[in-house]
């Protein structure tokens, strides 16, 4: 499954137009943190039905993390493009790029906390999750300007 978010996301035009390529990555991970979301708080029927167990929930979250990682190279790559790019949006796209890349690492160690089954940990990247899910809202509405 990495494979193949790796290769989609590989084909965009990073050096091009980094704005672009970082707002189809946020697509891409929202999608992917709405299914971690899922994994860790079921609806009131999945818990009356008995919930999700915490290795399914880890093995979502594993899936996350693949394409989290894929996502947090094409920002990182759209970053270093931005840098280099010559004219005056680059400024504030560098400023998202670098909110996103912070708040996927903070994301990033607390489903490794979860992997770990450290007590609370469920609660806490439930939070992280919450947090970035609505980082990657905000920046994609239209009047942020990626």
């Amino acid at each position: 499954m990495g494979e193949a978010v790796t290769a989609t996301l590989k084909s965009l035009p990073v050096q091009t137009n980094p704005g672009y390529a970082v707002r189809l990555s946020l697509d891409r991970l929202l999608v992917s943190i709405a299914r971690t979301e899922k994994a860790l708080a079921p609806s009131v029927w999945k818990k009356l039905l008995g919930g999700t167990s915490k290795d399914h929930a880890r093995g979502i979250v594993a899936a996350c993390m693949e394409e989290a990682r894929a996502v947090r190279g094409v920002i990182s790559q759209a970053r270093h493009a931005a840098t280099s790019s010559s004219d005056g949006r680059g400024g504030a796209l560098l400023g998202s790029i670098d909110r996103i890349i912070q708040a996927l690492d903070q994301w990033r160690d607390s489903a490794l906390e979860f992997e770990e089954a450290v007590f609370g940990a469920d609660q806490k990247l439930l939070l992280r999750t919450r947090k970035l899910q609505m980082l990657c809202k905000d920046l994609k509405n239209p009047a942020c300007g990626l």
